[in-house]
């Protein structure tokens, strides 16, 4: 990865947490930094503060954290000018995404009570593939993508001393979903 940021002057990268642990180790091991990147955002696992101190020395950047789904993409995301929040924070509302933490009745809940996220806005998606009761079906009334009823619970509280932040949500279940079958949609057929 960082070899690929060198070579096209990339500045920054979305990806999941892992990743910036597999491009630190690939530095110390190589020596080799990728000198344009400045920020390396990550989603999809809690960032630990070690791994924000470690960007910093090892790859000069700044990491920062994202919570979103593939049903509604980047939902919240922290401020790079503040990198530490990273470990305790996935940031603020993205201005054009909306997100409320609700109890099991779909009522929003105060700052720092834990509940399920539900979000919308205009990256959220239009539909699963053939799935569209599915789909419906994680629509709540007021239309937020609710991901409880797409069977995946992600659980987090407002911060109570900053507007608009989360604090890190938890997965707590997930729904399988058939690569085969996506494969078979979207890749054309091999001939050989």
């Amino acid at each position: 990865m960082t070899q690929l940021a060198t070579d096209h002057g990339a500045t920054w990268t979305f990806c999941a947490t892992p990743f910036a642990a597999d491009a630190i180790a690939h530095v110390r091991k190589t020596g080799q930094p990728a000198p344009t990147f400045q920020n390396f955002i990550c989603a999809g696992a809690p960032v630990p503060p070690t791994l924000i101190a470690e960007a910093r020395e090892v790859l000069g950047v700044c990491l920062g954290a994202a919570w979103g789904m593939t049903e509604v993409g980047c939902v919240t995301v922290t401020d790079i000018h503040q990198p530490d929040d990273a470990a305790t924070s996935d940031g603020r509302v993205v201005h054009w995404m909306e997100l409320k933490v609700v109890d099991a009745d779909d009522n929003e809940l105060p700052r720092s009570v834990e509940g399920r996220l539900v979000s919308k806005g205009p990256s959220q998606f239009l539909g699963y593939l053939e799935r569209q009761d599915l789909y419906d079906a994680a629509i709540t009334s007021d239309g937020f993508f609710d991901s409880r009823l797409a069977h995946v619970f992600d659980i987090a509280a407002r911060d109570p001393a900053r507007s608009g932040c989360a604090s890190t949500p938890r997965s707590v279940a997930s729904s399988v979903c058939e690569l085969g079958e996506i494969d078979d949609q979207t890749r054309p057929p091999c001939r050989v």
